[in-house]
């Protein structure tokens, strides 16, 4: 019972937050960014989880140690489904969200002008290749129910789909997320080093003479090493913005995996090593931990970002 106690308060944060996130991206014009709409669309993906996967989660713990499953084959396909589709949504939001922002910076021009509908058709494909992997849960379940229903227990038990689910839903996105966001932080750090060498080089300072024509030679001079600099400090507050945008993502990534690797480490020891069931107990602690992942993003944007914090705020005294 303690176990319920304790996943009722994570639905109910996952649920708000995660609205809190959706409204405040598509009301504030400070927030709507590329970065940000697909944060958005993660957002959903969460609120989706705490919507309709949770509460059946929190019904199975209620059942105790058989986890009885009390609504039929449909709805336990639904459930399964939904479970392993969100999952997949989340971490391929993030794998995107790694590789747009490495492109962003490696070339900015070519992303400058990146228009809503073209961000959208992406989000689109994000979901359409999550529902696509997902998808032979639905019709291994409907086919063999033994697949997702063994019994009483709603699960996924097909060890072929659980080794394919692992490796395409999160360890090969998880793979070029942490190698884009490498990539990324050492592009940055590149770009800093420059401009600081820039900032930091001493200006040739040309010897002034008298003389009129010499003087207007000087002024046009100068007023070029002021735009320089100029220049150069506006690339310098650039580098830092998008370093601090890169640290909170690297916050936000962490944390999924955090949550996650348990889980589908698990998943792939259940298959591979028979001797290596891990008690149900473990399971639902593995289970709600990468639940928890969706309850925390709008904490850390709440935390790390100033913008967001004051939305919520106004969003939560009704000043919007």
């Amino acid at each position: 019972n303690w176990i319920i106690l304790l996943m009722c308060p994570i639905v109910i944060f996952g649920l708000g937050g995660n609205l809190l996130v959706i409204m405040a991206i598509s009301l504030e014009k400070r927030l709507q960014n590329v970065t940000n709409y697909f944060l958005l669309s993660l957002a959903v993906a969460d609120f989706l989880v705490s919507l309709v996967v949770m509460p059946f989660s929190i019904i199975n713990a209620f059942t105790g140690k058989s986890s009885k499953w009390l609504f039929g084959l449909v709805l336990c396909d639904i459930f399964v489904t939904a479970d392993v589709l969100m999952c997949t949504a989340s971490i391929l939001h993030l794998c995107t969200i790694s590789l747009e922002r490495y492109i962003g910076i490696r070339y900015p021009l070519w992303t400058k002008n990146k228009t809503k509908s073209v961000v959208s058709m992406k989000i689109v494909l994000v979901w359409t290749i999550s529902i696509a992997i997902t998808s032979p849960i639905t019709v291994l379940g409907l086919l063999e129910p033994q697949n997702v229903l063994m019994g009483d227990i709603c699960a996924l038990t097909n060890s072929h789909f659980i080794i394919y689910g692992s490796i395409f839903a999160f360890f090969i996105p998880l793979c070029i997320m942490l190698v884009m966001y490498g990539l990324t932080v050492k592009m940055l750090n590149q770009q800093a080093k420059l401009c600081n060498a820039k900032d930091g080089a001493p200006m040739m300072r040309r010897s002034t003479s008298t003389g009129h024509g010499k003087n207007k030679n000087n002024n046009h001079k100068n007023g070029n090493l002021e735009r320089d600099k100029k220049d150069s400090v506006k690339k310098v507050n650039s580098v830092k913005t998008e370093q601090k945008a890169t640290k909170v993502l690297g916050v936000v990534f962490l944390i999924f995996i955090t949550c996650w690797a348990p889980f589908f480490i698990a998943n792939i020891m259940t298959v591979l090593c028979k001797s290596c069931q891990l008690d149900t107990t473990m399971v639902t602690v593995f289970v709600w931990l990468g639940y928890v992942s969706s309850t925390l993003n709008p904490i850390i944007y709440t935390i790390f970002n100033r913008i967001f914090k004051m939305t919520f705020l106004k969003l939560l005294k009704c000043q919007y």
